[in-house]
């Protein structure tokens, strides 16, 4: 009997942690800038979930528009969740890019020799990490295209908290987006179409991590000005050890009194 009752308690427990992963939210977040430097405002609300990046050209090209679903519609209007990236020509400017000069200061300690760009989050808490859905550099105004300045070659690091060393997150000959010859993954170019999807999407595969750093080593072509328009990440909470406990103790009362 008292086997049973482990066996269902752990069970509620897969069921309650195990639901389908949503993007993690950086709705909440307040953004502020200038010209050099980007930053969460006091007022912003808790979990204060971040996002850095190696420099931001100015603030038509500001590193908030990674996360805060700039230029995002579903077909007919901004939703700003939406699935789709607009090319800059409905919704403004919605994209980011830097300079490649500014490489320098990679938290994963990938020297600016070797990079031309990086990315940088940290979500305020621990989430198994599930697929990371990217939308390139999308923008295509007028006539001018220039969808060459997005990520290309990326190195992807994580780890669960900030005293922990990283770890790389490497493919297989399996993954679609894994180059074996460079070890490697390639971002696909944005399509420069108003309706644009994700078209890079890679698996975490249920790694728990609190921080996460993109390394662009090169774009599409324009390497001097490398940039994305959005990035999200499916990731779902992993609950503190008090709470899988009180979770496990409650699943325990509730079997007892049906008993």
């Amino acid at each position: 009997m008292k086997n049973c009752l482990l066996a269902m308690v752990i069970l509620m427990v897969v069921v309650a942690t195990g639901a389908k992963a949503d993007y993690i939210d950086y709705s909440h977040s307040i953004w502020q800038w200038d010209t050099v430097s980007c930053w969460l405002a006091p007022e912003s609300p808790e979990p204060r979930r971040n996002f850095t990046a190696s420099g931001m050209y100015g603030g038509n090209q500001r590193w908030s528009f990674v996360v805060d679903g700039s230029g995002m519609h579903d077909g007919t209007s901004a939703a700003f969740d939406g699935p789709y990236h607009d090319n800059c020509s409905t919704y403004g400017r919605s994209v980011w890019h830097t300079r490649y000069t500014d490489a320098e200061n990679n938290p994963a300690g990938i020297p600016g020799s070797e990079a031309i760009a990086w990315a940088a989050w940290d979500f305020a808490d621990l989430f198994e990490l599930g697929v990371m859905d990217v939308w390139n550099f999308n923008y295509n105004v007028s006539g001018t295209d220039l969808t060459s300045r997005g990520f290309n070659e990326v190195r992807i690091h994580y780890r669960a908290t900030e005293s922990d060393p990283w770890t790389e997150l490497v493919g297989s000959a399996g993954d679609t987006h894994w180059n074996d010859t460079t070890s490697c993954w390639d971002f696909e170019k944005a399509t420069g179409e108003v309706n644009y999807a994700a078209n890079t999407n890679i698996d975490f595969g249920g790694v728990e991590a609190q921080y996460v750093v993109l390394t662009c080593l090169s774009t599409h072509g324009d390497n001097t000005y490398p940039g994305l328009s959005e990035v999200r990440f499916e990731g779902t909470l992993v609950p503190e050890p008090l709470s899988l406990g009180l979770l496990a103790i409650g699943g325990l009362v509730t079997l007892r009194r049906r008993r």
